[in-house]
């Protein structure tokens, strides 16, 4: 199963709502995307992925696990039943998998009354639900849910059924998110330039994004910086002395094998890399850019680059600008 293209598929279905959340401290992506009766939450990593697809009207509930385009666990629940979840009465009913709430699940308190309607796995809310004042059986929360948070298009009430917040939620608060590590995927632009980040590894979940833009002295930590898919995107500036730990004195600082993989990115334009920026870099590849028009690599930039690799069909008609050695 190739997860990239079946998320990019769901991306693509008219009507649909999404925040798909990119965290650059642990390589991540995760988040929820909403399209008419379907519901469906992600997480992928550098090796694996999880899928939790969600059919709100027919109720059904599948999790897909695996790696690479391999699918290792496939559930399906079926089965109903009813789950305690202490000794004072609260309990769920509704789909279950090896003995424990995994669909479709109504959550009642000690006195019965409903707190929860939706969805469940590993005993959090997850896709989609609806939250319930239990003294009042008023809604409290209708709409999207990741790992237990409020994530994608959903309507908060207050007692009285008053409309506090309608719109979109970023984990249990309203987007944007405001973790300066974490990109959000329908972003057109982004500028930055902290050190926080850890990993830069961008695919074409980010089908919005025009252009890229990293300061100077900026993602000093980031080894692998890949580009992917990229289908909206420009442009991409660089600094100086950004993404390596060269210093101006030309004194080296840690590994020197990182990669940088910019592909398949078919509007790209220009890509301008400022001074000593990727020194720690050991190879530069440059694939399936059909638009670009301007490279400008300015001075001891890939100073420890082995290979430069272009594979464009146009790669004979770009103006470059490359560095002095």
């Amino acid at each position: 199963m190739d997860i990239l293209a079946y998320v990019n598929d769901a991306l693509s279905t008219e009507g649909e709502n999404h925040i798909i959340n990119y965290d650059m401290t642990t390589n991540e992506w995760r988040g929820v995307i909403e399209s008419e009766n379907q519901v469906i939450q992600l997480k992928k990593d550098e090796n694996d992925w999880e899928l939790m697809v969600a059919e709100v009207a027919p109720k059904t509930f599948v999790i897909l696990r695996g790696h690479g385009e391999m699918v290792d666990q496939n559930i399906t629940p079926t089965e109903m039943g009813i789950t305690d979840l202490d000794t004072t009465g609260k309990r769920t009913e509704g789909l279950v998998a090896d003995g424990k709430p995994c669909g479709y699940n109504v959550v009642y308190d000690e006195e019965g009354c409903k707190m929860y309607e939706g969805f469940l796995a590993d005993g959090k809310r997850v896709c989609w639900g609806i939250d319930y004042y239990g003294d009042l059986d008023a809604i409290k929360y209708k709409g999207c849910y990741l790992y237990g948070m409020k994530h994608g298009y959903g309507a908060l009430y207050d007692r009285n059924g008053v409309i506090e917040f309608d719109g979109m939620w970023n984990e249990d608060t309203a987007s944007p998110c405001d973790r300066s590590t974490v990109l959000e995927s329908h972003l057109q632009s982004i500028s930055l330039s902290s050190n926080d980040p850890l990993f830069f590894d961008l695919n074409s979940w980010m089908n919005q994004l025009e252009s890229i833009s990293i300061g100077n002295n900026a993602l000093k930590r980031v080894h692998h910086f890949e580009l992917s898919g990229l289908s909206e995107l420009s442009s991409i500036q660089v600094g100086t002395m950004s993404l390596t730990t060269q210093t101006e004195e030309f004194n080296y600082e840690g590994p020197t094998d990182g990669i940088c993989l910019i592909s398949d990115c078919t509007k790209l334009k220009r890509i301008v890399i400022g001074e000593i920026a990727f020194s720690n870099h050991a190879s530069l590849k440059l694939e399936n850019l059909p638009s670009l028009s301007l490279l400008d690599f300015q001075d001891r930039c890939f100073t420890n680059a082995a290979s430069f690799k272009v594979r464009s069909r146009n790669a004979c008609c770009v103006m470059m600008k490359m560095w002095k050695n």
